[in-house]
């Protein structure tokens, strides 16, 4: 074993592990510090990446890393995810944008789904009727899309419109109790 200034710099030749502010280390390298920010890797150009790799990984495909401002995610040598230097997470883009397929939340609430064919949200009720998606304004619902006996609903409270597909036909429903309201909403 060797020990530089008590705990600085411990390497634990039995195990085969090092320890910066430790000396007894629990993995391969394990750093100790009453600090917040436990380490720091700089590289001298304008991007920075930590390699990820197990026995099965090849060629530097697994990084996290850093342009400027922004984290990056990289999986199988692509770029799976990024958080942009104004907050936005980005799924499947590399700038915020409403006009390439990916996902990317803003800091600010607002979500961009983009798809080129098919369907670009699933959203998916198990087992009972009601309410899938809640439409709010300054926290107060002001309408929901729902599901009620394998057809959808749309509405607000007890003035809503079933479609029932089976039946071709458009029904009025209460959102809240999903009863039928025949002569109750004026269209």
């Amino acid at each position: 074993d060797i020990k530089f200034d008590t705990d600085t710099l411990f390497i634990d030749s039995s195990a085969n592990r090092v320890g910066i502010g430790t000396t007894t280390p629990a993995r391969a390298l394990h750093v100790s510090t009453s600090q917040n920010n436990v380490a720091k890797f700089n590289s001298t150009d304008a991007e920075a990446s930590i390699l990820l790799e197990d026995s099965n990984s090849t060629a530097d495909y697994n990084r996290i890393g850093v342009t400027t401002h922004d984290m990056h995610f990289v999986t199988n040598n692509n770029e799976a995810m990024r958080i942009d230097s104004s907050q936005n997470l980005l799924v499947g883009q590399t700038t915020a944008s409403d006009n390439v397929a990916g996902i990317y939340a803003a800091g600010t609430g607002r979500l961009s789904v983009n798809r080129d064919g098919g369907f670009s949200i699933r959203a998916n009720r198990l087992t009972s009727d009601g309410d899938i998606i809640s439409l709010r304004k300054d926290g107060t619902q002001t309408g929901v899309l729902g599901t009620v006996g394998g057809g959808m609903f749309i509405g607000d409270g007890d003035v809503g419109l079933e479609m029932d597909g089976a039946n071709n036909a458009i029904y009025p429903i209460n959102t809240g109790t999903l009863a039928n309201t025949d002569n109750h909403t004026d269209l």
